[in-house]
């Protein structure tokens, strides 16, 4: 059993609670698919893991309550030092952002790279991975908080979309830029 000390939500969760996922979950149901937190308890056959141990995992419903039961090997340890708001992200935000960093868009250290909804869970984690990878990003994102969280990531130029100049909308108008 985890205590749960934060969770993601994901698009799966909102299809999943209007029941318009291609599977659905008997009601009622907890909500919530993508958690981290800290172990309470462990089944007698367990050996991978202890009460204490800090993780996050996926499960299909149950992360939004304060006690999800998963089996073992539904968990990952969470990475030393992490937040379990950053943790609770990694299955699902960070999984995807490689995939498409490495695997579509095989990017390489020093190219240019275009993030849009850069404030999300899968743009930020874009951001967190693209710089590791020496990738340079441009982040667009909506609001002067968001895109200073962008650039707090490593984002190197900000770009806020719904910004008007004279009353005219340029769709991605620049808002900062800084050197690296």
């Amino acid at each position: 059993m985890i205590r749960v000390d934060a969770a993601a939500v994901n698009y799966t969760d909102v299809f999943l609670v209007a029941n318009a996922y291609q599977n659905s979950i008997p009601v009622p149901f907890v909500p919530g698919s993508d958690f981290a937190g800290t172990v309470v308890e462990v089944g007698d056959r367990v050996l991978m893991w202890s009460p204490g141990d800090r993780v996050f995992g996926s499960h299909p419903s149950g992360a939004f309550a304060e006690f999800v039961r998963v089996g073992p090997d539904e968990l990952f340890r969470s990475p030393t030092g992490m937040h379990p708001r950053n943790a609770a992200g990694l299955r699902v935000a960070y999984a995807t952002a490689m995939d498409v960093l490495r695997w579509v868009l095989e990017v390489q250290a020093g190219q240019w790279l275009v993030v849009t909804g850069a404030a999300g869970g899968v743009g930020l984690a874009a951001i967190d991975l693209a710089t590791r990878l020496g990738v340079r990003i441009i982040a667009c994102a909506r609001g002067i908080d968001r895109l200073a969280l962008c650039g707090e990531r490593g984002a190197e130029v900000l770009v806020d979309p719904s910004t008007r100049i004279r009353g005219q909308s340029f769709g991605r108008s620049l808002v900062r830029a800084r050197t690296p």
